[in-house]
């Protein structure tokens, strides 16, 4: 499974180690994270770059506006707008989302769709939903799952019922790691081991926690207010350097 890093911009070079990348809309404030971004279309590195919609950093943005930062920056796959625990809202978007682009731009990119819901059962109701969009290609499964169903196998139940409901039609990524289980990439790793990837901060947010995931029954913590504009100093280099070595074993 592919790891994408998102660090704080103190970090942005971390992003370069991996040829597997998602790029927030909003960090584009940074010109040292746009930097870096440029940087992976340089110099002939094949990365993969995915474009975040901006939802769970609560700045969901228009379908073109999406589409002039994935030209920019020429990404390959574009997260589908959605609604954070809303099915009904998360399809209206998708629809919107169709209408606002000719069929030439949706096959300009890849697309990512990201299912929403309360239950178990409306979250398979948008795959299902997706699995009729032809120009859908991924699903995201959301970090949310495991707090909002309470149960930490919600992620793993779902990829797996991708790919039987849908055998061959999805590729699937995890979108951003759990702070309920800061080992949850261990279990996603040994339960779906043809997943494409994951994408995370967790190694950075429990560093600035002074917290080393490899140890049993990491407590629940929250990544910090203004955790992208934060000083490198505040971020235990032991634990960070620790903890993205131990992530990336899981991974790999």
């Amino acid at each position: 499974m592919k790891l994408a890093l998102i660090p704080p911009f103190a970090f942005a070079g971390d992003m370069l180690l991996s040829n597997y990348q998602l790029v927030l809309p909003e960090c584009f404030r940074s010109d040292v994270y746009t930097a870096k971004v440029y940087a992976m279309r340089a110099q002939g590195r094949s990365d993969f770059i995915m474009l975040d919609n901006g939802a769970a950093e609560g700045n969901a943005w228009h379908p073109q506006a999406l589409q002039a930062i994935a030209r920019e920056f020429k990404v390959d796959e574009i997260v589908v707008p959605d609604m954070l625990g809303e099915k009904d809202g998360t399809l209206d978007l998708l629809e919107q989302y169709e209408k606002e682009l000719t069929p030439d731009e949706l096959r300009e990119f890849r697309h990512m769709g990201v299912p929403q819901g309360q239950t178990e059962i409306e979250f398979m109701a948008c795959i299902d939903a997706f699995a009729e969009k032809m120009w859908i290609d991924t699903i995201g499964v959301p970090r949310h799952m495991l707090q909002t169903l309470g149960n930490k196998f919600a992620r793993v139940r779902l990829a797996n019922w991708i790919i039987q409901r849908h055998p061959g039609r999805f590729k699937v990524h995890y979108l951003g790691s759990s702070a309920q289980m800061l080992n949850e990439a261990k279990m996603l790793q040994v339960a779906t081991p043809w997943a494409r990837g994951m994408d995370t901060s967790m190694p950075y947010y429990a560093a600035f926690h002074g917290i080393d995931i490899s140890e049993p029954d990491p407590p629940i913590i929250a990544r910090p207010e203004n955790y992208f504009e934060r000083a490198a100093f505040e971020f235990g280099r032991a634990y960070l350097e620790a903890n993205l070595m131990t992530l990336k074993g899981w991974l790999h």
